[in-house]
């Protein structure tokens, strides 16, 4: 029964699509096939028709043709064409391995043997003062695995690697590079601060400054000069070079009062007397209390319209603010008409003036110390240790840093003495004449104690106590914190402000430095026997 009804179902849908396809309207409901399908049949068909051997491209496109290649040999054949068997012209020519470029070089003027050996020379001084700083340079100890010991300059001429600049024969040897003879003559490091403060950009408080350098002993009269615009040069030309890529034109450099750079730009800046900026500083205690004046009066006119009886916090009632502000108004300062900057030189009286001045006996040392003075041990300016809460005070941030900086050239000057005493093994290096090798070298200076000068290792004076520029300045804690100082840090005479000395110096009977023959007498180090010398280096 399951298969007849199966049957009867499966004729009636045959029947049925039969129907539709006859009728009009089956005809438009059944699917047509594709156009891409009968494109597809009629290749078919062709290929079928002519065996699969492409007869219908040649009915369509005609009879093949056999292409031919359009390269043309060239007209004027190389002679070389033909030595090629294959006919395709010679081969190519073999890759020669380049020679090195040889630059002659032209060989060096008189000039320039002149600088070169002036080069050498401050060199060899140069290396001494490295190995002095390194030795007042505390060793880092941070960062475990970068701290390395400090490498001495005068050891590298025990490494055989090294050029020859830094041979045995160049350093040490009897025809060795020896530094200039002025360097070991007396040098002098100063501190030197502005006499009237110094008005910087906004941000930054007024206050006057304070500034370290270093010069010979018998320049330390003329370089205070300068650094008050006291040196006068004439008209000069140069040639410089305005524009890239064009020679160099002539300028002309009017006559004009001379400035050094350390103190230039605070003569610049500096507040002079009667300016605007002077009494903008004198009025500026004054304006700061009207002004709380004034608030404090407006809050109280605030109140009063609340309660009639009110007072202010400080139980002054409105009559009585009034008064104070008429007071300190009365004590304002007239504004300056008419005011004209008077030009350089500034040297009666000069705008910077010694505060501290210590020499030493040779031009290394002073460097060492001045180099070292500027920071603290471990290089931080002095300024950077300072909070930003504490610099708004202009007066108090430069007594601090005045305090600072003296602080730390007493303490390098106690470190240099104690070590050039024979202290921690001694300072190394160290010469005391041109004609010494330098401590250490080939042993020399390790037998004996080096003699301190009659002046001692250290000489150190301070501003006449007369001057101005002591004032709000502790003077008896500066002298006092001096005092402890060795045997050989000894006190000389006061400095005026223009450098000299106030009263005859004990031993030289001169005030001024600037006088041939003004020296301290050394012994030098080369004068000991080698002999004795090889034996305390092997001990």
């Amino acid at each position: 029964m399951l298969l007849q009804g199966g049957r009867k179902a499966a004729l009636g849908v045959a029947l049925t699509s039969r129907a539709v396809s006859r009728s009009p309207v089956g005809s438009a409901l059944a699917p047509r096939a594709s156009r891409t399908y009968a494109r597809q049949q009629q290749s078919w068909d062709d290929d079928a028709g002519s065996g699969g051997s492409g007869d219908g491209d040649e009915r369509r496109n005609g009879p093949r043709q056999e292409r031919t290649s359009t390269w043309r040999a060239p007209r004027d054949l190389p002679p070389h064409w033909a030595d090629r068997k294959d006919g395709k012209g010679a081969e190519p020519p073999k890759k020669r391995k380049k020679q090195p470029r040889v630059i002659q070089h032209p060989p060096p003027s008189e000039a320039d043997l002149q600088r070169y050996a002036e080069m050498r020379v401050r060199r060899a001084e140069r290396l001494e003062r490295k190995d002095l700083t390194s030795q007042l340079t505390p060793v880092k100890t941070y960062m475990g695995g970068f701290t390395q010991p400090r490498h001495f300059e005068y050891l590298t001429v025990m490494d055989p690697t090294r050029k020859a600049k830094d041979s045995y024969d160049v350093r040490i040897g009897p025809d060795r590079v020896r530094p200039d003879a002025e360097a070991y003559t007396p040098h002098t490091v100063f501190l030197a601060v502005t006499r009237y403060p110094v008005r910087w950009g906004h941000g930054r408080a007024t206050r006057r400054e304070c500034f370290s350098s270093f010069c010979s002993e018998s320049e330390l009269e003329q370089r205070f000069k300068e650094l008050n615009y006291g040196t006068w040069k004439e008209d000069e030309t140069k040639l410089v070079k305005l524009r890239h890529g064009h020679p160099k034109e002539p300028v002309l450099t009017p006559a004009h009062w001379h400035c050094r750079d350390e103190s230039k730009e605070y003569l610049d800046l500096a507040v002079l007397p009667g300016s605007p900026e002077e009494r903008s500083l004198l009025n500026r205690p004054a304006s700061h209390l009207i002004r709380a004046l004034e608030s404090e009066k407006k809050r109280l006119l605030k109140a009063q319209t609340e309660d009639a009886t009110a007072t202010s916090i400080s139980g002054r009632t409105i009559d009585e603010i009034d008064e104070l502000i008429a007071e300190h108004k009365s004590r304002l300062l007239p504004p300056v008409v008419d005011y004209v900057r008077p030009g350089p030189p500034y040297t009666e009286p000069p705008l910077a003036v010694p505060f501290l001045t210590v020499t030493l006996p040779t031009r290394p040392l002073a460097a060492t110390v001045a180099r070292l003075c500027n920071g603290h041990p471990r290089g931080l300016p002095f300024i950077a240790s300072i909070p930003n809460e504490d610099r708004k005070d202009g007066p108090a941030l430069f007594r601090r840093l005045l305090r600072m900086r003296t602080d730390r050239i007493r303490e390098l000057v106690d470190q240099l003495v104690y070590r050039l005493e024979g202290n921690i093994g001694g300072m190394m290096s160290v010469r005391l004449s041109p004609e010494d090798k330098g401590r250490g070298l080939d042993g020399e200076g390790l037998d004996k104690k080096l003699e301190a000068p009659p002046r001692g290792w250290a000489e150190y004076s301070f501003l006449d106590e007369h001057s101005s520029c002591w004032d709000g300045l502790a003077r008896e804690q500066y002298l006092s914190s001096w005092e402890g100082m060795p045997a050989q840090v000894k006190p000389g005479p006061p400095r005026t402000e223009k450098a000299a000395w106030s009263s005859p110096h004990p031993l030289l009977g001169v005030t001024s430095t600037a006088i041939p023959g003004v020296d301290f007498p050394t012994e030098s180090m080369s004068s000991s026997d080698p002999e004795t010398a090889s034996a305390a280096l092997s001990t």
